[in-house]
């Protein structure tokens, strides 16, 4: 499989035995049919040359020459790799990397509401998080697809890229901000001349999730070759998948309380259970526990009453309440969705043209717009949340009887209304790049490099099929006119306030019309900016007896603005979910802008070459200092040594200070509030367990919070041994330590810190962020926003061996990279949270740490045109909580580890001088189920019962292709 890990065999190519100690070294990459190389070829007619040519150095911004390689550990990929994996987008392809962890895809934000991220690929590099993983288009940035700062993946123009690498700890004072994980840095092939293309289609075994794909690219050169021009024109399909019990592998798992604990002192806290739905609220409503000798009498869909069988409840399930194991189940997570659907397509054109030998000036045009949508959940009245009165209009008489019986006047129900529709967040995102540049060799060592570049994305976040409130409790509120017509009781005094009766009794009942008048569309209308400067000098200073010192100065200026509109009733609070509010500059012309000065440096400096000590020794430096106009100045840097010992043997070592700045969001966001289930401990319930109910949670963004810093520590060895060819193999260990990290405190953990659940003492100043009503002493709205928080640390071994040889009459590669980590952890307040391992919280797995083991392994065949590709990728044991112990905390506290297989075969035609290649690959080969993982999520009906964001939930997907090149 070959992808390289940056190794350092070769020197400075100063003298004729350095050069062919290079040559050597490439040459053994180059015998490994791979994915990728590191350095360029230098073949032997270039060695009189080989004194001033410059090559730009991988992670880094210097230019050097031919054979070094700079000490942070870098993974490159060309598009072998994206080819072979024939995924619909390139971060599906890169999500298989073990350095790679959970990030946000289509099929992890099937049930998200709110955020935009629908169709969306974001990158997580270490497992730190999409915001900590800086992604760059030939070194330079790209403007956000949300608030938050991410790029989407979906942008990139893939036909164009001639290789992607990506950089492994932290990269800041290099790249800037972000880059405390460390950096994938997409490279195009801006020198590409033909015309290529490709289509190809997906299914799963299953019969959905259907995808098709179009990819164009060409590129010509005219005037002599003094000017060039690539373009791109991408198009991709993905069809949603609605529901998660399509799956045979949906089993309603859920985490509950076990009801013999603490009485039994042998007994587990927690049990994990299949089949689990719950008892509080039903498709067809049933009257709740609350209602006392009515509780328990559920609807046909013709409105007549029936017994509701609650089945055996346990306690401190989802929502903190009892649920049922059995009865008439009610698992909202069987209507999760696996897989949201979208539509996407991205233009890119780049110009370039020579105006002398020395100068050359370009101009880049990108577009791109994502169209996605999912379906989430209704707005459910859960646990008596829903009240109806004895002289509603649409009540079963003999329920009416029943509560003239027993002197009720009210009677509290608890019902999904998934018959009004489930919660359709929809969002439309594009973004625009220019870039206007000039490259200039200035002499023969040094180089200008100068551009400016103006991004936009626009963001259209709606919530469909979304309740309002208001109009909700005014349209179930029916009552008779005293004429026989069902209407409001509200439209007895306002006859033209256009109320139209709900009926509740049974799955079905509401009338379209009181649909139509209840339910609605939450809007958020964003717009995200980007303007950058940048000019760098690259050359080299002065010689010294191993070779030049190599350098790189630089200036950069970036200014960010954000805009958010909400439509008038989500300002207002009004809907079930979106309640988006006005951020960024619609609040002020002081809201919503960040500029960002910075200048930055880097050396290399050869210590000896082709000494006693060994072949080389290399030292690399970086600064840089940074001036934000909201939270001030911060110094970031880098110190590194490549040490060639010899015999392919190389050692490479970095010590990094690094940052990341909050994004808009973080900063700006002028509130989201939506309805959230809260235990309160200050209140209980019948049987002595926290009253849950809902309370409204609103999140805004906090113009003070200050950078967060990392500081990043990465040791490697590489071993190529000269004895055999084509064998490589490498190991680097990482350790990054983020203090001051920008954090938003877990909901309920706000609740619980102000009053001491769980902990040594209550935390007071979280008391502030909740509101209670006066007279209830019930929570009516509990605050929540980024703060400097925590410190967190993860510490992990990268493995990496590839061996290519002849045999069977053509070449085959082996390639195998693990990632080991062997810490992942928080410290907040004093308090330190393992999560090594983790499957943590509702969000499929995706807020939790990385697995500690976690392979990528290939096997690839050869032979005249044709290519058969073998994968298998590896995702280590888990915990549903690192902190928990199995008999003890929860009767099974393991999350299994699971393997998967994927098969790619091509072959290759020449028709009439075009390149023609057809393949097919299988995805999950065997069908692979995911593991069962009771998450500790607390406040979610929807959980799938497994890891959406990390294990395969599709199943065996077929796929099918042709592509072309002449």
């Amino acid at each position: 499989m070959g992808i390289d890990m940056k190794n350092m065999k070769s020197g400075k190519a100063i003298s004729a035995k350095g050069f062919r100690k290079s040559l050597l070294a490439m040459s053994i990459i180059a015998s490994v049919p791979a994915y990728s190389f590191a350095a360029e070829e230098v073949d032997t007619a270039a060695a009189a040359e080989v004194e001033v040519e410059k090559i730009t150095v991988s992670g880094s911004r210097l230019k050097s020459r031919p054979g070094y390689d700079a000490p942070t550990p870098t993974t490159i990929l060309d598009s072998t790799f994206v080819n072979e994996m024939a995924n619909v987008n390139i971060a599906d392809a890169l999500n298989k990397l073990p350095s790679m962890n959970s990030g946000t895809s289509p099929a992890s934000t099937g049930n998200d509401v709110g955020s935009g991220t629908q169709g969306a690929n974001f990158l997580n590099l270490r497992g730190l998080g999409t915001n900590r993983t800086l992604v760059l288009l030939d070194g330079k940035r790209v403007v956000g697809a949300t608030p938050t700062g991410e790029v989407d993946i979906n942008m990139i123009p893939s036909t164009l890229l001639k290789r992607t690498e990506i950089v492994s700890g932290g990269a800041s004072a290099a790249y800037g901000s972000d880059a405390v994980s460390g950096v994938v840095n997409f490279i195009l092939d801006k020198e590409y001349v033909g015309f290529k293309g490709g289509v190809q289609a997906g299914q799963s075994a299953e019969s959905d999730g259907d995808e098709f794909k179009v990819d164009l690219a060409g590129g010509l050169e005219f005037d002599n070759g003094r000017g060039h021009v690539i373009a791109s024109l991408n198009y991709a399909s993905v069809d949603g998948i609605k529901r998660a019990d399509s799956r045979d592998w949906f089993r309603g798992t859920k985490l509950v309380g076990n009801p013999d604990w603490p009485n039994d002192p042998t007994a587990p806290e927690r049990l994990v259970l299949d089949n689990v739905g719950n008892f509080i609220g039903s498709d067809a409503g049933h009257t709740f526990l609350s209602a006392g000798p009515l509780g328990g009498i559920t609807f046909a869909p013709d409105g007549s009453t029936l017994p509701f069988d609650f089945g055996t409840r346990y306690p401190r399930g989802p929502l903190g309440t009892s649920i049922t194991g059995d009865g008439q189940l009610n698992d909202f997570s069987a209507r999760t969705q696996l897989l949201s659907e979208y539509e996407k397509v991205n233009a890119f054109v780049r110009a370039s043209y020579e105006v002398s030998d020395d100068i050359e000036v370009y101009g880049e045009l990108m577009h791109g717009a994502t169209e996605a949508q999912s379906f989430s959940v209704p707005y459910y009245r859960f646990a008596g949340a829903l009240t109806v009165s004895r002289d509603n209009a649409f009540m079963p008489a003999d329920l009416a009887a029943q509560m003239d019986n027993f002197g009720m006047t009210s009677l509290p129900m608890g019902r999904s209304n998934v018959d009004f529709g489930r919660t359709n967040p929809w969002n439309d995102r594009d973004t625009t790049r220019y870039v206007v540049g000039v490259d200039a060799q200035l002499n023969d060592n040094w180089f200008l490099e100068a551009y400016y570049q103006y991004g936009k994305t626009n963001i259209r976040n709606e919530v469909r099929s979304n309740a309002d409130t208001a109009k909700y409790a005014l349209a179930v509120d029916a009552v008779d006119d005293g004429s026989g017509n069902i209407v409001c009781r509200s439209t007895l005094t306002d006859p033209t306030n256009g109320c139209v009766a709900a009926n509740v009794f049974g799955y079905g009942a509401p009338s379209q019309a009181a649909i139509d008048y209840v339910v609605g569309t939450a809007i958020n209308d964003v717009e995200l900016t980007q303007d950058v400067f940048a000019i760098t000098l690259t050359g080299d200073l002065f010689e010294m007896p191993a070779g030049a010192v190599a350098s790189s100065f630089g200036y950069e200026y970036r200014k960010d603005q954000f805009t958010g509109k909400a439509d008038e009733i989500s300002k207002q609070t009004g809907w079930w979910l979106g309640n988006y509010k006005d951020a960024g500059r619609a609040k002020g012309s002081d809201q919503g802008v960040v500029d960002v000065n910075e200048v930055f440096a880097e050396v290399l400096i050869p210590v000896f070459y082709d000494s006693d000590f060994g072949e080389s020794l290399d030292l690399n430096a970086a600064v840089r200092y940074t001036d934000y106009s909201t939270s001030g100045t911060v110094t970031t840097w880098k110190t590194g040594l490549s040490y060639n010992i010899g015999a392919g043997v190389s050692l490479r070592a970095t010590q990094s200070r690094d940052i990341r700045a909050a994004n808009m969001s973080e900063y700006y966001s002028g509130g989201q509030t939506n309805s959230l289930f809260f235990d309160d401990p200050t209140m209980q319930d019948a049987e002595e367990n926290d009253l849950n109910y809902l309370v409204a949670r609103t999140i805004s963004g906090n113009p003070t919070v200050a950078p967060e810093e990392a500081d990043t520590t990465t040791i490697g060895i590489v071993y190529a041994p000269e004895f055999i060819e084509g064998l490589e193999l490498s190991l680097d260990y990482f350790n990054i330590e983020v203090d001051g990290a920008i954090n938003t405190v877990a909901d309920q953990d706000i609740v619980d810190r102000c009053y001491g659940v769980d902990q040594p003492e209550p935390e007071p100043q979280f008391c502030d962020l909740i509101e209670r009503d006066p007279t209830t002493g019930l929570m009516t709205r509990v605050f929540t926003s980024p703060v400097n928080l925590t410190k967190e640390v993860l510490t992990a071994w990268d493995f990496e061996i590839s061996y290519g040889f002849e045999a069977a009459g053509g070449d085959i590669d082996l390639h195998s990279l693990w990632t080991h980590t062997t810490e992942h952890y928080t410290v907040d307040g004093g308090t330190k949270d393992d999560l090594l391992g983790e499957y943590a919280g509702g969000n499929g797995g995706v807020d939790g740490g990385p697995q500690e083991w976690v392979g990528l392994s290939s096997a690839r065949y050869t032979n005249e045109g044709f290519t058969l590709s073998l994968r298998h990728r590896y995702i280590g044991e888990g915990v549903i909580d690192a902190s928990w112990k199995s008999g003890v905390d929860v009767d099974n506290n393991k999350v299994e580890s699971v393997n998967y297989i994927d098969i790619t075969a091509s072959q290759r035609f020449d028709i009439d001088g075009t390149d023609v290649e057809v393949f097919a690959s299988i995805d999950n080969l065997f069908d692979k189920a995911p593991p069962r993982v009771g998450f500790d999520g607390g406040t979610a009906l929807d959980d799938l019962g497994v890891a959406a964001g990390v294990h395969d939930t599709i199943g065996r997907y077929f796929r099918l292709g042709a592509r072309f090149e002449f």
